[in-house]
C-alpha cells in the first residue's frame, strides 16, 4: 500500500490532464501559477487589508504565508 507521500505524488502527476476537464465543468477559474508569478518567484497579495506573500520554493512548490 503506498504511502500517503505516494498517493499525493501519483494524483498531482495526473493533475494536469483534469485541468481541462475542470476548468470546463466548473465556473471555478484555474490559474497557472507562471501567470501569477511571471518570471519572479514571489508575489505579494493583498486581501481584506492583509498582506500575503506567495513564493516558489526552491523545491518547485508554492508557499502562501502571511
Amino acid at each position: 500500500m503506498p504511502s500517503g507521500d505516494d498517493q499525493r505524488q501519483d494524483s498531482s502527476s495526473t493533475f494536469g490532464s483534469q485541468d481541462a476537464d475542470a476548468s470546463e465543468s466548473h465556473s471555478v477559474p484555474i490559474l497557472d501559477s507562471r501567470d501569477i508569478l511571471g518570471s519572479g518567484r514571489e508575489v505579494w497579495i493583498r486581501h481584506r487589508g492583509e498582506m500575503y506573500r506567495l513564493r516558489l520554493t526552491a523545491s518547485g512548490k508554492l508557499y502562501l504565508s502571511k
